[in-house]
């Protein structure tokens, strides 16, 4: 089988844990604006590496993630990875690689239902999990 690949494509899915309570913040211009952090897990042999990934999520999205998540809870973030560049307070150039979130699923949420896919309003969109059973015996880098 081949296959033929036209273009290219920048999107990244990150199933892991929240790494804070979520602290929706707005703009000037009154935008929920949420910047949060995910771990995930992997085993090298006997040893578990933890990596941490950047998100923000805007307006419904974000508020839907800071009333129903808190720390630890397991979320799957989807996105482009988008770059931000700002000056310190110091005058240093800084960057920041985080994913865009477009589409999320609660995982271990208390309430039953989907994901967002950013076109749903209203009636509880974006806040079910729905993800499976939850495993307990995670361990949690935190």
């Amino acid at each position: 089988m081949a296959f033929s690949i036209k273009g290219t494509k920048n999107r990244l899915e990150v199933i892991g844990r929240l790494g804070s309570d979520p602290v929706v913040r707005h703009t000037q211009n009154g935008k929920a604006v949420l910047n949060i952090s995910i771990a995930t897990n992997e085993k090298a042999g006997n040893e578990e590496i933890t990596s941490w990934h950047r998100a923000v999520l805007w307006e419904k999205k974000a508020e839907v993630v800071g009333k129903s998540c808190r720390k630890g809870s397991k979320v799957m973030m989807e996105g482009p990875l988008t770059y931000r560049e700002w000056t310190d307070q110091q005058g240093v150039k800084r960057t920041n690689a985080e994913i865009d979130v477009d589409n999320f699923i609660l995982l271990d949420s208390r309430q039953e239902g989907g994901g967002w896919d950013g076109q749903q309003q209203g009636g509880g969109g974006g806040q079910g999990g729905g993800g499976g059973p939850v495993d307990d015996d995670e361990d949690i880098p935190f």
